[in-house]
């Protein structure tokens, strides 16, 4: 099944260029545009290449900063900063409250008045050991199974 791009200046953003069979649109094999790439800082998200119209500005690192530089620095670009909570996690690198992963990534072009989600760190995961003073090395061991 083919299907033929929309006459220039049209709606249909989404549909594929002529002759380039719906499938391999949909499937990234298409020869023209290169298959998607993963950037583990994010969450493992897709990193596209774009072309943005108008007056692009440059995503800036924000790996490591508080919320409130980070703030302040995509303020400067135009940009804001959107705090995704479901992508929080533990870092050992990191501490808690910083910034561990940014989408979209860094050195992105991107519009003014765009938003950038920012992924927290929890700092490093803390694990509490039970008291073994007095155990015996078998029932340490077991304690410590009993633990987790």
């Amino acid at each position: 099944m083919e299907k033929q791009s929309p006459r220039p200046g049209g709606r249909g953003q989404g549909t594929p260029p002529a002759k380039v069979r719906l499938n391999e649109w949909r499937s990234g094999t298409d020869p023209l545009r290169p298959p998607p790439r993963r950037d583990p800082r994010c969450g493992g998200l897709d990193l596209v290449s774009r072309f943005v119209l108008g007056k692009a500005e440059e995503v800036p690192n924000l790996t490591g900063r508080s919320v409130d530089e980070a703030t302040a620095l995509a303020a400067e670009r135009g940009l804001r900063i959107v705090i995704d909570r479901s992508q929080e996690a533990f870092d050992v690198e990191i501490p808690a409250h910083r910034i561990r992963g940014q989408s979209p990534a860094a050195g992105m072009a991107v519009k003014a008045g765009q938003d950038l989600r920012i992924f927290l760190s929890m700092g490093p995961e803390i694990v509490t050991a039970p008291d073994l003073a007095g155990l015996t090395a078998r029932t340490a061991a077991l304690a410590l199974i009993r633990g987790g």
